[in-house]
C-alpha cells in the first residue's frame, strides 16, 4: 500500500504514516507545537501590544516579563516560516505524484474540513471568551458584551479567523502549489527552458550553504514593506496580502527543500552552525522589537533581524529533518503525534486561563508559566478525543470512520 504523507507541520500521522516519516519532523513538530503555545501564553506579557489584535486581557506592556517578552518576539518571528515552511516540504511530496485531482481533495479532507468544523467549534469557543472578558476587564458594559455589539474599535477586530488562519492560507498555497507542480514538472522534462534556468539557479542556491539567504531574503523584503505583518496581526476572514506573500516566500522555500532533499540529507553538520547563528540573530532582534514598541526606531528597522532570525531557524529545522536519522524519542513522537490537535484547540484555553489570571497579582513570568504548562497539559492529556469522537476526527482531518491509530506509548519509568 503507498503511504500518503500529510502536509500539516502539526498534522497527527495516520497509522501506516509513522515508519513513513523522517525522525528529525518529529522534533521539528513536537518543538514547534510548545512554541506556539509558548507564543499564546507569552502574549499578554510582551512589552507591548500588536496593532489589530484584540486579546482576551488587555496587553499594556506595563507587565512585561523578563522571560515572557523575548519568548514572545522571538516565536512572533520564527513560528509560521517554521509551520509553512514544514508545510511546504510535505507537500512537495505528496504532490510530485501529479495526480492533481487527488491532491486537491486530500488538501480539503486534510486542511479545509478541519478549518470549516474548527470555525464552528474552537472558534466559537474563542469568540465566547473574548466576548466574556471585554465587560470582566473593562472594555465594554455588559449589555454590550450580550448582544454582541462592542464598542466600534473593538468590534472590527472581534471577528476574524483567529488563529486558524494558517489553515485558510495553507489550503491557498497547497492550490497555487497545483500549477507551479505542474510547471516545474515541465521544466525538468526540458519543455520549458527559461522555467529550467530559474529553476536550476535556485536549487543551485539550494544545494550551497548559503541556502539560508533565501527565506532570509524573502521574509526581510515582505517585512520592509509591510512591517506590520511582524508588529500588529492581520485578523479578517479573508487574506492579507503582505501576510499571504509571506507565507508563500517560506511555503516556497519548503517546496524547494523537498526538490533538493538530497543536498538537504547531507548537510546535517550545518544544523548546530545555523542554530547557534540562529540564537545569536535573536538578541538583536528582540532589542530592536522593544525599541520599535517604544517608538524609538523605525518599524521598518525589524526587516533584517526578523528575517535573518527566521531563515537560520527554518533552514536549521528542515535541514535537522531532512538530515537527521536519530530515532526520536518516545516522549518526543508522543508530542508530535499530538501537535495538530493541540495547535487547533490550545487558544480558547489559554485565555480563559489569562482571563482568571487577570484578577491575581502575580509576576508576568509566573503566570506565563502557569499557563503555559497547564494549557500544554490539558491539551495534551484530552488527545484521544481527537481519535475517539467523530468531531474529533472531523476537526483534525482523519476518515470520517474511527481509525486505528498507530500505537505511540507515553514514556514509562523504568522500574527500580
Amino acid at each position: 500500500m503507498t503511504v500518503r504523507p500529510d502536509t500539516l507541520p502539526l498534522s497527527p500521522p495516520a497509522a501506516a504514516e509513522i515508519g513513513d516519516r523522517l525522525p528529525g519532523f518529529e522534533r521539528v513538530r513536537a518543538g514547534a507545537m510548545a512554541l506556539v503555545v509558548a507564543f499564546h501564553a507569552a502574549l499578554p506579557y510582551a512589552c507591548g501590544a500588536l496593532p489589530g489584535l484584540l486579546w482576551v486581557v488587555p496587553v499594556t506592556g506595563e507587565r512585561a516579563g523578563v522571560v515572557a517578552d523575548p519568548i514572545f518576539w522571538i516565536a512572533e518571528a520564527v513560528i509560521m516560516p517554521l509551520f509553512f515552511g514544514m508545510s511546504g516540504f510535505w507537500s512537495a511530496r505528496l504532490g510530485q505524484r501529479g495526480d492533481a485531482a487527488r491532491f486537491v481533495s486530500g488538501r480539503v479532507r486534510r486542511i479545509a474540513l478541519p478549518l470549516a468544523v474548527g470555525c464552528g467549534t474552537v472558534l466559537v469557543a474563542s469568540l465566547l471568551i473574548w466576548t466574556l472578558s471585554l465587560p470582566l476587564t473593562g472594555r465594554a458594559t455588559w449589555s454590550e458584551a450580550l448582544r454582541f455589539d462592542p464598542p466600534g474599535p473593538i468590534r472590527d477586530l472581534l471577528w476574524g479567523t483567529s488563529h486558524l488562519w494558517y489553515l485558510e492560507y495553507l489550503f491557498l498555497l497547497a492550490l497555487l502549489q497545483v500549477p507551479l507542480d505542474a510547471v516545474a514538472a515541465s521544466a525538468d522534462r526540458g519543455e520549458s527552458p527559461r522555467v529550467a534556468r530559474a529553476l536550476a539557479t535556485l536549487d543551485g542556491w539550494m544545494r550551497s550553504s548559503w541556502r539560508w539567504a533565501l527565506p532570509t531574503a524573502g521574509v526581510a523584503v515582505v517585512l520592509a514593506a509591510e512591517p506590520e505583518v511582524y508588529l500588529g496581526f492581520q485578523h479578517r476572514w479573508f487574506p492579507h496580502t503582505e501576510k499571504f506573500l509571506h507565507s508563500g516566500v517560506c511555503f516556497l522555500f519548503g517546496w524547494l527543500c523537498w526538490r533538493n532533499r538530497a543536498a538537504l540529507s547531507q548537510a546535517g553538520r550545518s544544523v548546530t552552525p545555523l542554530t547557534i547563528a540562529a540564537v545569536l540573530s535573536a538578541l538583536p532582534l528582540v532589542l530592536v522589537a522593544r525599541e520599535a514598541v517604544a517608538g524609538a526606531a523605525s518599524d521598518r528597522a525589524l526587516a533584517l533581524p526578523a528575517g535573518l532570525c527566521a531563515g537560520l531557524t527554518l533552514t536549521a529545522a528542515l535541514v535537522h529533518g531532512a538530515s537527521s536519522a536519530r530515532p526520536a524519542g518516545r516522549w518526543t513522537t508522543f508530542l508530535a503525534a499530538a501537535s495538530f490537535w493541540v495547535y487547533l484547540v490550545h487558544q480558547p484555553l489559554v485565555g480563559a486561563l489569562q482571563l482568571s489570571l487577570w484578577f491575581a497579582d502575580w509576576p508576568a513570568d509566573a503566570e506565563f508559566a502557569l499557563v503555559f504548562v497547564a494549557a500544554l497539559t490539558f491539551c495534551l492529556a484530552t488527545e484521544p478525543l481527537s481519535r475517539r469522537t467523530r468531531v474529533g476526527r472531523l476537526l483534525t482531518g482523519r476518515a470520517g470512520r474511527k481509525e486505528t491509530p498507530a500505537r505511540v506509548d507515553r514514556p514509562l519509568r523504568k522500574a527500580a
